[in-house]
């Protein structure tokens, strides 16, 4: 293998990696996000039910 194409692999692992963190991160923001809507909701005494994507 070659020194360019190890660069190449390099930067693909590099590139997964950043996507997964950042995919993770936005995920735990919107749950996070929801958790403390719900608890601020809970704590006005307002019910909303909120649909989720599962079937």
């Amino acid at each position: 293998m070659d020194a360019q194409t190890l660069q190449f692999a390099m930067f693909l692992g590099l590139a997964a990696g950043v996507y997964t963190l950042v995919t993770v991160g936005i995920e735990i923001a919107r749950r996070l996000t929801l958790q403390s809507r719900d608890t601020a909701q809970a704590g006005a005494g307002v019910v909303e039910v909120i649909p989720t994507r599962h079937k």
